[in-house]
């Protein structure tokens, strides 16, 4: 999957560079586009390795790769920064994923919805006479 960007000004830090927290703010933006919206998610863990800097007004786009595993309960989501030139990457990120499918949560309460209790009585008409 890929998400395009550009560095603006309220992205950089007093260096110049894009301020490490907008990494993160663009990763989750990317992983947003990613991931499908039947999923509800939250990042559990994330490590950043930065390789060279981003400068104002600099295009980029992020790469996103997902692994799964059957040992681990989280998604390990694998991004990538790339400057223009396509060939240099200039940050990395490795992420933990919780990931919940919403048709699970949503079927959950329509379950609970449709278990709906009849609390009508009906009495025999020659009881009471």
């Amino acid at each position: 999957s890929y998400y395009h960007g550009r560095v603006y000004p309220h992205d950089i830090d007093w260096l110049g560079h894009l301020n490490n927290t907008k990494y993160l703010t663009h990763s989750r933006l990317a992983l947003l586009s990613a991931i499908p919206q039947f999923l509800s998610w939250h990042i559990t863990s994330c490590s950043v390795r930065y390789h060279r800097e981003l400068k104002l007004f600099q295009p980029f786009h992020i790469t996103t790769r997902f692994q799964a595993s059957a040992s681990c309960p989280y998604l390990v989501v694998r991004q990538a920064f790339y400057g223009s030139n396509h060939g240099t990457e200039l940050c990395s990120l490795e992420l933990l994923v919780d990931v919940t499918p919403i048709s699970f949560l949503a079927g959950l309460r329509n379950e609970l919805m449709a278990q709906e209790i009849n609390c009508s009585v009906s009495y025999p008409t020659n009881v009471f006479m």
